[in-house]
């Protein structure tokens, strides 16, 4: 085989790899910009969500009372490793969401498999994400109050999991914050989704939900969604 041969066939082989790698990426997008459905999953409504138009965005804005959506999908769905991502604008705490439970995964039929995005308060009147997974006895809280954030500003908020390490990770603003060790498994599709409070609708959100993604890696700090300004 010729020297030029050799190097078309490497780089045949090079443009195969890249191509099944990148075709292995998978990302879930679910945009809180209207309030029929969410990426097809059927919603159920509780309190009095409302959307609201500004700076060309759609965002849905939850009172920290009341205001809770059910959605009947899961955007992790078997992703043995994962990194789910939340755009929001938290406002300040209110009577009853001192401690915002602002997405809850869960599968219904065990409530021991549990995802959580939430988020705690400090007396400066900032904000610190708590990042939770649990699946049976492995269960951890991310949480440190030293990582605090400015209140009415747009944010990105994520969890990460590798599956290859068991790796769990917190991050604001694609910054990873806190890691640890547990094991987690794969979230089936029938767990359900509640966006703006707990599923035992506890633990209000005030603010307003952009845009929610999970994608099947860990992804890079280039890699997160970007927040508006």
């Amino acid at each position: 085989m010729t020297n030029l041969n050799s190097c078309s066939v490497l780089l045949l082989l090079w443009v195969i790899t890249v191509n099944a790698n990148s075709a292995q990426l998978e990302q879930k997008t679910w945009h809180f910009n209207q309030l029929a459905k969410i990426a097809g999953h059927h919603i159920d409504i509780e309190g009095q969500p409302k959307l609201i138009n500004a700076s060309q965005l759609t965002s849905t804005i939850f009172d920290g009372e009341n205001d809770r959506l059910q959605i009947q999908g899961n955007i992790v769905a078997n992703m043995r490793t994962f990194t789910l991502e939340l755009v929001l604008k938290p406002y300040g705490p209110t009577p009853k969401g001192q401690e915002p439970r602002i997405i809850h995964i869960e599968d219904p039929i065990n409530s021991q498999h549990r995802i959580t995005l939430e988020m705690r308060f400090t007396e400066q009147n900032r904000w610190y994400l708590d990042a939770f997974l649990m699946d049976g006895d492995s269960k951890y809280t991310l949480i440190d109050a030293k990582y605090s954030h400015p209140l009415n500003q747009w944010a990105n908020i994520a969890l990460s999991y590798d599956n290859d390490n068991s790796r769990f990770t917190s991050y604001v603003n694609g910054h990873a914050e806190l890691s640890t060790q547990l094991d987690f498994s794969p979230m089936t599709k029938h767990a359900n989704t509640s966006a703006g409070a707990r599923m035992n609708k506890v633990h209000y959100f005030h603010g307003e939900l952009l845009t929610l993604r999970a994608s099947n890696k860990v992804l890079s700090h280039a890699e997160f969604l970007t927040r508006p300004r």
